[in-house]
């Protein structure tokens, strides 16, 4: 025996319901996607990155081609995040160093929504030595014959008339 088919029909609840279930995905899906509202192409790279210094090393660029869309530059140095800096800026200044050392520092352009340009690197360059500290000449004092040190175990005092 066949039973006759019978025809799905939802119920208008659940239609409103997996209509405005719908509606709010693709809400979700548009805020969720900031790249697609503003773009998927990355900014320019900048442009002539350089290192030098003697104490703290700074790492200089020019800015990116195309660079309205600029909203941040990333430095790195030795391949790692160092900084993040505004996208008005066209230095970065790095004081935590190691004095003889060399360091790789490259610099990347971000939009607003999040594309970034290629890491452009600057050639390596060493950090300053570290100074010297002065040498200072410890007083030693006169030893007696029997191997005591002068001095030693003795207080001196000021007189009561001296004393301020």
């Amino acid at each position: 025996m066949m039973q006759p088919a019978t025809p799905l029909i939802t119920p208008p609840v659940a239609r409103r319901a997996s209509v405005l279930l719908l509606a709010a995905t693709a809400v979700l899906l548009a805020a969720a996607t900031p790249a697609a509202a503003a773009g998927t192409t990355a900014p320019g790279a900048p442009d002539g990155v350089s290192a030098e210094g003697n104490g703290p090393l700074s790492v200089y660029w020019a800015t990116a081609p195309n660079d309205d869309d600029v909203t941040a530059y990333r430095v790195y140095r030795n391949g790692q995040q160092l900084a993040t800096v505004p996208g008005d800026a066209t230095s970065y200044h790095d004081h935590a160093l190691t004095g003889s050392t060399w360091y790789t520092y490259g610099v990347q352009a971000v939009d607003a929504a999040g594309n970034a340009s290629p890491v452009v690197s600057a050639p390596p360059v060493t950090s300053a030595p570290l100074p010297a500290l002065p040498h200072r000449p410890q007083r030693h004092g006169r030893r007696r014959a029997g191997g005591e040190q002068a001095g030693a175990g003795r207080l001196r005092r000021r007189p009561a008339a001296a004393m301020p």
